[in-house]
């Protein structure tokens, strides 16, 4: 069975990156200020835009992921995050959507025997009160 964090890496990350960087784009975003702020290349900002990477879906298509991009894109416009601060946005937003099993349909594609009725490790993951070390 395939890892969550290779679905992840592999399927939800560059989509979510997509979608952030087609709002900052169509705000004005110069292509390689994207790429700064996202940690990424500048050819990769071009492909996103092009729609020939980050498409395994359209998180622009759901509105609790399009409402977590918002607010990731209004922070990076609004207090300038770049670099680490907007991994960490992503990552959290990632976490959060996880949580709340709003990626299963994309591990299902992938893998095809997964149950996603019973399966229940991404909300014992990502969900705070499941974690280790919780004091």
């Amino acid at each position: 069975m395939k890892s969550v964090f290779e679905i992840v890496y592999r399927h939800i990350e560059p989509s979510i990156k997509r979608g952030i960087t087609i709002k900052l784009y169509e705000k004005g975003i110069p292509r390689v200020k994207i790429a700064e702020i996202l940690s990424v290349s500048p050819s990769l900002i071009t492909r996103y835009i092009k729609g020939e990477k980050g498409t395994g879906f359209n998180p622009l298509e759901d509105p609790r992921i399009n409402e977590l991009i918002d607010n990731i894109v209004g922070k990076i416009l609004s207090n300038g995050l770049s670099g680490y601060e907007v991994e960490r946005e992503i990552h959290l937003a990632i976490a959060t959507l996880l949580a709340e099993k709003r990626f299963c349909h994309i591990h299902k594609n992938v893998e095809p025997l997964i149950n996603s009725l019973k399966c229940n490790i991404c909300p014992e993951l990502f969900t705070p009160r499941h974690r280790l070390n919780k004091d």
